[in-house]
């Protein structure tokens, strides 16, 4: 048993902390296709899925999302994600990842509930995916308005800025 120098009562011994931890409740997080013509990039590389696996949550992500971003099933796989075939699979997940605003079907697959992170563009979002989600009592996270300490956002920075270097190197190419 640990004593606190500063304290009277006995803390818990490592051990129980240990097994507390172990029982706390871990998150499945699914990551969709995403439409190749619409959106290449994903949510987590397979680096970022190592580290959610790490903390032992589950990855679902759906075979052959990353090979826009030149991912390979076999990288999300030693990453400790598991691989699944249909999307549905996916949007049964406690957390939905997504890059491209979700669509209607892709919110009927989710569960009461779940919550979704995506760049999902209010403005252009349609009253129906708003009112499924309202039904659903879902948690959305537009990553586009999410705010750091200096009341800006990071998101929409980070996206200007390779937008803007991209649009100077394509200008050049033509």
């Amino acid at each position: 048993m640990k004593r606190d120098p500063k304290e009277k009562r006995s803390l818990f011994p490592e051990e129980c902390l240990l097994r507390e931890i172990a029982r706390q409740p871990r998150l499945s997080i699914g990551i969709p296709k995403e439409n190749a013509h619409v959106e290449t990039r994903l949510a987590l590389t397979p680096e970022g899925v190592a580290i959610v696996t790490e903390e032992g949550h589950s990855v679902y992500v759906q075979r052959g999302a990353g090979v826009p971003m030149s991912y390979s099933d076999l990288q999300y796989s030693e990453a400790g994600a598991y691989l699944v075939d249909e999307a549905s699979e996916v949007f049964a997940a406690d957390i939905v990842l997504k890059i491209a605003p979700p669509t209607i079907e892709e919110l009927n697959l989710m569960h009461d509930r779940s919550s979704i992170l995506s760049m999902l563009q209010l403005s252009n979002l349609s009253a129906d995916c708003i009112k499924q989600m309202m039904k659903k009592k879902m948690n959305a996270i537009a990553f586009e308005l999410i705010k750091d300490e200096q009341k800006t956002f990071p998101v929409v920075s980070s996206i200007s800025e390779i937008e803007g270097n991209t649009a100077i190197a394509v200008a050049a190419e033509l």
